[in-house]
C-alpha cells in the first residue's frame, strides 16, 4: 500500500478535527507499519491547518491582539497540537473579500463610534487636526471608512501643495510599504 492510500485509510478511521486526539501508534501501525510515524505528521499537520483556520474565522478583518488570540485557543479546551497565538499572530492575513470586510460586524461597529484602533487624530502644528497611524497596518487590512474621493498620489499632492488649513481640507496619503 502506497502513503496516499494509507493515509486516506487513516482519515477514514479517524477523522481529522478540531476537537479530536492524534491516532494511536497502534491503529497507525496496523493500517501501515512503515508509514505510521509518517501518517502521524501528516495527520497532525492537517489538525493544526484545520485549528489555524478555526482560528481565523473567529477573527475579524482586523489584526487581534496576541492575548485576545492566546485567551481564545486556551478557551479552546485543546491538550496537544495548539496553534501558537504569537505565531499565529505573526502569519496574520486579514481573509475575504473587501466587501465581505465591510461587512463584518466589528467594522461596523468602528464606522458607526469612529474609533478606529491605530489611527490618532492630533494637532499639526498649526495646519490644524490631523490623522496619524500608531502601529504598522497589514497590505488588505481595513484601516477605516473613507468618505472622500480617492486620486493618485500625484494628484493628491498637487491639491494638497492648493489647499490652505482653513479650507477644512483632509488629505490621506497610503504607503504600500
Amino acid at each position: 500500500m502506497d502513503f496516499e492510500a494509507a493515509y486516506n485509510r487513516l482519515v477514514e478511521q479517524h477523522l481529522v478535527t478540531l476537537e479530536g486526539g492524534e491516532p494511536d501508534k497502534a491503529l497507525r501501525a496496523d493500517i501501515s507499519p512503515s508509514f505510521q510515524r509518517k501518517l502521524y505528521e501528516r495527520w497532525v499537520k492537517a489538525q493544526m491547518k484545520l485549528r489555524k483556520q478555526h482560528i481565523h474565522s473567529r477573527f475579524g478583518p482586523r489584526l487581534p491582539s496576541e492575548e485576545k488570540v492566546s485567551k481564545w485557543i486556551s478557551d479552546q479546551g485543546w491538550r496537544s497540537n495548539i496553534p501558537s497565538a504569537a505565531q499565529f499572530v505573526k502569519e496574520w492575513k486579514p481573509h475575504g473579500s473587501v466587501d465581505s470586510a465591510l461587512d463584518a460586524k466589528q467594522i461596523r461597529r468602528l464606522t458607526r463610534t469612529q474609533r478606529w484602533k491605530g489611527l490618532v487624530v492630533t494637532e499639526d502644528g498649526g495646519k490644524g487636526k490631523g490623522v496619524i497611524a500608531t502601529r504598522r497596518f497589514l497590505a488588505g487590512e481595513v484601516v477605516c471608512d473613507y468618505h472622500g474621493q480617492v486620486v493618485t498620489a500625484s494628484e493628491g499632492h498637487s491639491t494638497h501643495s492648493t489647499v490652505s488649513a482653513e479650507d477644512g481640507v483632509h488629505v490621506f496619503f497610503f504607503s504600500k510599504t
